[in-house]
């Protein structure tokens, strides 16, 4: 049985004073506009980060409807870069912050889109380190308080990481909208084809 299900989701939810919710909206739109519905009929904000570049077109007149959807919601956009580097490459902080600004720049001819950034299948590298200009999702400040379900899987849960917050504190909890909203035989086999990634 999947973790990824509507009831798991509305009690995540719940805990959105803990939470700050955020979604790199890798593949498919139409999951994030879901996603952003539901997020809005329970009273809560997120920012999805989008790509320039990817296995979308951001200025498609189907995806400017999607993505304006989500902003009429009242969530923000944010910058979701791809370097299409390896995993153990090396990032010197200008190539991050280069990649920013040209995705900014991009995306900002069309949407209002903040000048927070994430990383897509990012280097090690690039993990809790500030990015110049920008609100880095995975700076420093986050670490041991984010928590992704990436490639379709959770690394740890994400009831646990609540559990170990300290008073004050609020956990980064990143969640793809595809793996929340697609059918369950698509999730399945894009959880095969990203585990085979390197």
């Amino acid at each position: 049985m999947s973790d990824f299900t509507h009831g798991r989701l509305v009690g995540l939810l719940a805990e959105a004073d803990r939470i700050i919710f955020r979604h790199d909206v890798d593949y498919d739109p139409e999951c994030a506009l879901r996603m952003a519905e539901v997020e809005h009929d329970h009273h809560v904000r997120a920012t999805y980060y989008i790509m320039g570049r990817g296995s979308y077109n951001p200025f498609a007149a189907d995806v400017k409807r999607i993505l304006y959807g989500i902003l009429a919601l009242g969530h923000d956009l944010g910058c979701h870069v791809d370097l299409g580097l390896p995993r153990d490459a090396g990032v010197p902080d200008w190539v991050m912050s280069r990649a920013a600004i040209r995705e900014h720049r991009l995306l900002s001819a069309e949407y209002p889109v903040t000048r927070k950034v994430s990383f897509h299948a990012p280097p090690s590298a690039v993990y809790w380190r500030d990015v110049h200009g920008f609100d880095h999702a995975m700076s420093a400040n986050w670490r041991d308080r984010y928590l992704a379900d990436s490639r379709g899987v959770w690394r740890d849960s994400p009831e646990d990481a609540l559990e170990a917050l300290r008073p004050g504190e609020r956990l980064q909890l990143n969640l793809h909208p595809e793996w929340w909203f697609w059918p369950a035989e698509k999730a399945d086999e894009w959880r095969v084809v990203e585990a085979a990634k390197p």
